[in-house]
């Protein structure tokens, strides 16, 4: 008896085994499906507006060290879209990374939806987010937290740079007027390494491209031409 009961013991080990094993295949095979679906989803609305589409793109994660760059382990960028609105080129893409460890059951998956232009040559970093956004943000080591001289605007947004001089020539009145009143500026922006940055705290979706895309040409070109030659 004892002997049978060990077989069955062995038996159901295996097959509860067999199972996790199945549910494992099951489970990649479903994620593997359901990413080629996604796939040709972004492929097809890209191209048809005369974008490109890649499933992935390694180096767009060393575009920027600050958040939602820089953080946790396991970066990779995804979904992404290259294309030119009003002969400006622009990338939006998936930015992922992992926070905790597998082996004790912490790690999270994280995705920000992240959209770049480039900007005229500068070293100059300048970041502005709206009240409640800067609290989430580890970015800002070495940058000098800027008051202007608007109350409303210093009541609704952060603004932390490395040149004053450059932050007052963005932010100028007539752009502080505008930031005031139009709600893209919900979204976060920031001037870094010749680039123009926003992001979303969500993976990309299609309908966020273009709308986000063009927030930040409308910023780029509002700048004074003689912005970018000042140090």
């Amino acid at each position: 008896m004892s002997v049978l009961l060990g077989l069955l013991s062995i038996g159901a080990v295996g097959a509860c085994f067999g199972g996790l094993a199945m549910l494992g295949v099951w489970m990649f095979k479903t994620a593997q499906r359901n990413r080629q679906r996604r796939s040709a989803w972004l492929w097809s609305f890209a191209s048809g507006r005369g974008w490109s589409f890649v499933e992935s793109e390694p180096g767009l994660v060393r575009l920027s060290v600050c958040a939602p760059f820089g953080v946790g382990h396991s970066r990779s960028a995804t979904d992404v879209i290259r294309g030119v609105l009003d002969g400006v080129p622009f990338v939006s893409f998936t930015y992922i990374y992992r926070t905790g460890n597998s082996s004790d059951n912490t790690e999270a998956t994280h995705s920000t939806m992240v959209t770049c232009v480039r900007t005229p040559p500068s070293a100059n970093m300048l970041l502005v987010t709206p009240e409640g956004v800067l609290s989430g943000l580890r970015d800002t080591m070495g940058l000098g937290d800027l008051k202007l001289e608007s109350e409303d605007f210093n009541r609704r947004f952060h603004v932390r740079t490395n040149n004053a001089r450059f932050a007052y020539d963005v932010l100028n009145p007539s752009t502080m007027h505008r930031m005031l009143t139009d709600r893209r500026f919900q979204l976060p922006m920031r001037f870094e390494n010749s680039n123009l940055f926003t992001w979303r705290w969500e993976a990309l979706k299609p309908e966020w491209v273009e709308p986000h895309a063009r927030y930040l040409i409308d910023i780029l070109r509002e700048v004074p031409g003689y912005t970018w030659d000042r140090r």
